[in-house]
């Protein structure tokens, strides 16, 4: 196992990617089915 401080250096980056993928792809679901 990492460390804290090497485990939050390596995984807050990618959760903050997850997050924005999560948001992208609900706008993009969205609109698919807005329309």
């Amino acid at each position: 196992m990492l460390a804290p401080w090497e485990r939050d250096d390596n995984e807050e980056p990618g959760r903050l990617l997850q997050q924005k993928a999560d948001r992208v792809a609900s706008m993009i679901l969205t609109s698919t089915y807005s329309d």
